[in-house]
């Protein structure tokens, strides 16, 4: 019996889902979706412009330029008709966040990662998470072609120097790219991107995942992780981010790579241990680096970190301070993906998203 009463309790939340779901989409469908109330959090200008210049007349909109997170202070009726709330990276979704809406159902995240939101806490909700599928493919893919002309060409050496007015012209001396190898560690929408511009400029091209774009076999070779280290001469990274994978580019790794071997990070700063990549570019074991994402981000931005009460994370933070200071690292704030037509087409794929959602479909789910 008592398995029966679970088994009848199993049935009648299904059912209340689906009628759930069912009023959602009548409402939609006979003219209440210019009553669904938006919030939308981290809001750049450009993205300001986006809502000037397209038709989002089907939600009730309020832009917020500030994160979402624990302290956000709330409205009455914010907390009680709030059914939409979007996000990017710098805020963070937990269950104190959530337990301040009675009525949200969407939460839509303007990025590829969701390790901001508490998935279990939203599942345990019935609130659906939606991510925009790595669509800033282009941009990610231009930006790794970029810091690779700078740190193979020295010219970030060059630039510096002839700022202070000194000439040391034979140390300028780099690498023609065609004649470079590059190992790209994932290759999903992203890593694909990369490889079609690599291969354009004639670059030998390696790659390492757990599943072979079939895409890409005419012209890219799939090695293992250890032999695509060992063979080429840039390695970038574009794996999505878990606990497991967390310094998957270590002391070891750095043994392994060519030496003058350049290394790119536009995942995600965990993937790359700090300690390790400080020794290795002290002592001239590799080329450079440009990270995109760091270690210890929100601290590195935070003024009144105390670097007395976490001494692993102020060592990370002074080790990357530290790195600055070589010519040979690029270190820039998440630009990677920041361009107009990026915004444009991220906040395309998040109403899209919101949209099929009112529809029924699970365009784009991560739950």
């Amino acid at each position: 019996m008592p398995c029966l009463n679970s088994q009848y309790l199993a049935r009648k939340d299904i059912l209340d889902l689906v009628i759930e779901s069912i009023i959602i989409l009548l409402n939609y469908v006979i003219g209440e979706k210019s009553m669904v109330k938006m919030l939308f959090f981290d809001l750049k200008e450009s993205e300001r412009k986006y809502f000037e210049e397209n038709d989002t007349s089907d939600f009730e909109i309020t832009l917020y330029k500030e994160n979402l997170t624990d302290d956000t202070k709330l409205s009455v009726r914010e907390c009680e008709e709030t059914a939409i709330v979007s996000v990017y990276t710098c805020s963070k979704i937990t269950k104190k966040v959530l337990d301040k809406f009675k009525n949200i159902r969407v939460i839509a995240i303007r990025s590829n990662g969701y390790e901001n939101i508490d998935i279990q806490a939203c599942r345990s909700r019935n609130i659906a998470v939606m991510n925009i599928s790595d669509s800033e493919n282009i941009s990610v893919a231009q930006y790794v072609m970029g810091v690779i002309f700078m740190l193979a060409r020295n010219i970030n050496k060059a630039v510096y120097d002839f700022k202070t007015k000194i000439n040391r012209y034979e140390e300028y001396e780099g690498r023609d790219i065609s004649k470079l190898s590059i190992g790209v560690i994932g290759t999903g929408v992203i890593g694909a991107s990369v490889c079609k511009i690599a291969h354009k400029m004639d670059m030998k091209i390696y790659a390492y995942d757990i599943m072979v774009n079939r895409n890409l076999t005419n012209y890219v070779e799939y090695l293992s992780l250890i032999d695509v280290l060992r063979k080429s001469d840039i390695i970038t990274l574009h794996i999505p981010y878990n606990r497991d994978l967390y310094h998957f580019i270590s002391e070891k790794e750095f043994n392994i790579m060519k030496e003058n071997s350049i290394l790119i990070n536009t995942s995600h700063g965990d993937l790359v241990d700090t300690r390790a990549l400080y020794k290795a570019i002290k002592n001239n074991r590799i080329k450079g680096v440009a990270l995109d994402v760091i270690e210890c981000e929100n601290k590195y931005y935070d003024s009144s970190f105390n670097y007395f009460s976490n001494l692993e994370e102020a060592e990370i933070l002074l080790l990357l301070q530290e790195l600055l200071t070589e010519q040979n690292v690029i270190i820039t704030p998440r630009i990677s993906q920041n361009t107009t037509d990026s915004t444009d087409k991220k906040l395309d794929i998040t109403f899209m998203n919101i949209k099929d959602f009112y529809k029924g479909r699970h365009t784009n789910r991560v739950d």
